[in-house]
């Protein structure tokens, strides 16, 4: 958060954000990020509406030099959820990361 308020104080000289709000964006974009390989991370627009399958993914996200893009795995049916593996992680660090927790999970 304080490092969040010093940008935010830079940029934004008019308007201050309280540290609710600043929990608020960091969570807001935290779970709606995805790693980017080299570290750190993305966010994708339309890409974060996707839901996670563990183990029934049917697309996925790869990285190129200067473009990412949203593949699909297999045949995709008209109305079917298009499903991505956010990763191998325990219910813990989903519910941290994501807001969300599977079952079954550990």
């Amino acid at each position: 958060i304080k490092a969040m308020r010093r940008v935010s104080d830079r940029l934004v000289a008019w308007f201050h954000a309280s540290d609710a709000q600043l929990r608020w964006a960091a969570a807001s974009v935290q779970s709606r990020a995805h790693a980017r390989r080299g570290g750190g991370t993305i966010l994708l627009p339309v890409a974060d509406c996707f839901n996670h399958s563990p183990s029934c993914a049917n697309c996925e996200v790869l990285q190129h030099a200067d473009a990412i893009e949203v593949v699909t795995r297999c045949e995709i049916d008209p109305g079917e959820e298009l499903l991505l593996c956010y990763g191998q992680f325990s219910n813990a660090e989903l519910l941290f990361n994501a807001g969300f927790t599977c079952w079954p999970n550990e």
